[in-house]
């Protein structure tokens, strides 16, 4: 998975906060900056494109205006994982909008949603990732990768990542987010 370092970005000068912490509010579902790492969005306002960050996010990153349960789930469960000591966040964050903060894990451990159990051992990293990644590449499952990084340059909205996407129309789009299941079965 791609990764942005922030000490690229800001040499050692980075502000080492992340998106989640211990004791984070439950999450808000309608929040568009509630997986984009807090120097993610500075980099995006200092450049005088934070409105089109959040419109990325918003068009291709959230599901209908919202993030979905299993994203809110994996919300909580690396609240969890940080609290109780399982993960701490990197100087990095995710290439792709919304650029959310990746997770080194300190030790073996799992993490479960919608039923869905990912093990990790002490020596990866967990990186969320938005629905349109998981729809551009079927070999992902649920809101999260388990994995180690390459770093880039740059970061990338989805809108340039996933360019056919954009080119299609909202009916399209909303026919493609209702392809993904997100974990559960049609009833």
């Amino acid at each position: 998975m791609y990764a942005i370092q922030k000490t690229g970005l800001y040499g050692n000068q980075y502000d080492p906060i992340s998106d989640t912490t211990a004791v984070s509010p439950d999450p808000d579902p309608a929040d568009p900056w509630l997986f984009t790492d807090p120097s993610a969005r500075s980099f995006y306002f200092e450049h005088g494109l934070i409105g089109q960050l959040e419109d990325d996010i918003r068009t291709y990153a959230m599901f209908d205006d919202c993030w979905t349960p299993e994203e809110l789930e994996y919300k909580l469960e690396v609240r969890r994982l940080l609290r109780e000591g399982y993960i701490a966040p990197r100087d990095s964050f995710g290439h792709i909008s919304p650029h959310p903060t990746i997770y080194r894990t300190l030790r073996e451990g799992s993490l479960e949603i919608s039923g869905q159990r990912y093990a990790f051992t002490g020596l990866e990293v967990l990186m969320f990732e938005p629905w349109l990644a998981r729809y551009s590449n079927p070999g992902l499952r649920g809101p999260l990768q388990v994995c180690h990084l390459r770093y880039v340059a740059n970061p990338c909205l989805c809108c340039d990542a996933f360019p056919n996407v954009c080119i299609h129309c909202d009916i399209t789009r909303a026919m493609m987010c209702r392809i993904l299941t997100y974990g559960r079965s049609e009833q």
